[in-house]
């Protein structure tokens, strides 16, 4: 691939005076996007016996492989071992590791690339690293036998990825209420979390425990009349578990850059979103738009959520969103700052 500022004669006369390493490090700083470079930076990295080079490769390769499939979580393992090796100012030079890559691209039905999805998207945004489904089998089948029931694959994913979070110390952090998995006779569902203050829970009931991806349902605690001091069923919340688990991590993703969330026209901010990110992809009742560092949702009741990863990121936001954060109550971060 040639940058486009450039012709291929320059690019070629560029590789032929390619003899230092620094080189091409600043042509890789200068163009970025250009992933050529990088693998011609790999193989003056080979002739040179240098082991970075097979790190350059495998996260070019990993670049263009959907986050969801085998592939993709087969190579993990082995990039997070060669980035151990390399020097932190080396892979902060190839962004490897130390930016937010856009994760949600392509959204797939499935409940096991949703949830891979999902486990890419905490690693990413929070940097707890994260291992691949199908993880914590031991306290999966503690689960089962402790309700008697077989439970379907994503809710299993629940259990495992909860687990994978509260091991870590991070699930506060990531999913902010409390873990809870119990068998609710009273209203024949199968509990995932409860608030903090014990006043709301959610649950798959059983009757969609055939599902792959089943149905999330809300309760909450009545004050008043006879019922008081009973739980309430108010109704499904979301179409799938996965859709549930991603709002729960979407709403407590505050970015260390700044952020905003502000009541728009949706038919006057999709098309702006839309030329300058591409196409949406979507998320129960979200639209997602992402960019390096950069992290946007807007949802059916025309909320626009913008999140930006790091400060070092806040110079890339679009003027458009700027003139949108001027109309936010909630803000935090440089766009509190300076609004």
């Amino acid at each position: 691939m040639v940058d486009g500022n450039s012709g291929p004669d320059d690019f070629t006369f560029f590789l032929k005076g390619m003899n230092t390493e620094s080189k091409f490090l600043t042509e890789i700083a200068n163009h970025p996007e250009d992933r050529e470079r990088r693998l011609q930076y790999a193989g003056w990295l080979e002739s040179n016996r240098d082991p970075r080079a097979e790190l350059i490769r495998l996260e070019e390769e990993m670049r263009g492989l959907p986050i969801y499939g085998d592939r993709y979580w087969e190579l993990k393992p082995r990039r997070k071992a060669l980035r151990s090796q390399c020097q932190p100012d080396w892979l902060a030079q190839l962004k490897y590791g130390t930016e937010y890559e856009p994760v949600f691209r392509d959204v797939p039905q499935g409940w096991k690339e949703r949830w891979r999805l999902l486990r890419e998207f905490v690693e990413q945004w929070y940097g707890i690293p994260m291992l691949d489904v199908g993880s914590y089998r031991e306290q999966v089948a503690e689960t089962e036998f402790r309700l008697q029931l077989n439970l379907p694959p994503s809710l299993q994913e629940w259990v495992s990825f909860s687990q994978e979070l509260k091991e870590k110390q991070q699930f506060e952090a990531v999913l902010r209420d409390d873990y809870w998995v119990e068998d609710l006779v009273e209203h024949n569902a199968v509990s995932l979390m409860i608030h903090y203050e014990r006043d709301h829970y959610w649950a798959v009931k059983n009757e969609y425990l055939s599902e792959d991806d089943p149905k999330v349902t809300a309760y909450s605690l009545t004050t008043r009349g006879s019922l008081a001091g009973r739980f309430r069923e108010n109704g499904i919340v979301t179409a799938t578990l996965t859709d549930f688990a991603f709002c729960l991590v979407k709403g407590c993703s505050h970015g260390q850059g700044g952020g905003f969330i502000v009541m728009v026209s949706a038919s006057e901010v999709e098309p702006k979103l839309e030329k300058v990110f591409g196409q949406s992809s979507t998320l129960d009742d979200l639209q997602l738009y992402e960019a390096p560092n950069l992290f946007i949702t807007l949802n059916s009741s025309s909320y626009l959520k913008v999140e930006v990863w790091k400060t070092e990121a806040v110079d890339t936001i679009p003027k458009f969103l700027w003139d949108y954060a001027k109309g936010s109550r909630e803000s935090h971060g440089v766009f509190a700052q300076h609004l």
